[in-house]
């Protein structure tokens, strides 16, 4: 029994440490933590890319579309030896709960730790949000917060709409 609680000590400071190791230095805005292997943010410059790699990152998910410049990135990404998986989300058209679960999925199919990005990460945040209610079952209040935390900005009102709407559904 000893050996075990020393052994649960061991992973939960293991666990505490990786959440806490300092966010690699990058040009691209409103990067977060959002767990120990998920980072978020706007758009990586080439520099970013190699930053991410360098610390451990092995997976580059983008929501941006071709005319944001995704050919260029996957080239980078590819050169660089980096997984990467392209979700084009380019407006409010496309946050939907079927682009939540495509999200879902690419997590899930994430090679290690994942950098997930879009321009400014409003839509990062505003997809997580989706994905914490849809798929997670979060609570709509928890799942705003989610989003909120991963960038969710001047798409909320359109993401609390979906939500609102659809909650009230199933009530």
């Amino acid at each position: 029994m000893k050996w075990l609680v020393i052994i649960c000590a061991l992973a939960l400071s293991a666990n505490a440490a990786a959440a806490q190791q300092p966010l690699p230095a990058l040009e691209a805005p409103n990067v977060r933590q959002q767990a120990p292997n998920l980072i978020t943010g706007g758009h990586p410059s080439r520099g970013d890319l190699e930053t991410l790699k360098e610390s451990g990152i092995t997976t580059v998910i983008n929501l941006q579309g071709l005319e944001e410049g995704s050919l260029e990135e996957a080239a980078i990404a590819d050169e660089l030896g980096l997984h990467y998986i392209a979700l084009p989300v380019t407006g409010r058209n496309d946050l939907t709960f079927e682009n939540a679960e495509k999200l879902d999925a690419a997590l899930k199919l994430a090679d290690g730790p994942t950098f997930l990005h879009c321009a400014s990460s409003n839509r990062v945040g505003a997809l997580m949000a989706l994905r914490a209610f849809h798929v997670q079952k979060m609570s709509p209040v928890d799942a705003l917060k989610v989003g909120k935390d991963a960038g969710l900005a001047s798409l909320a009102s359109t993401v609390e709409a979906l939500i609102e709407t659809t909650n009230k559904r199933v009530q």
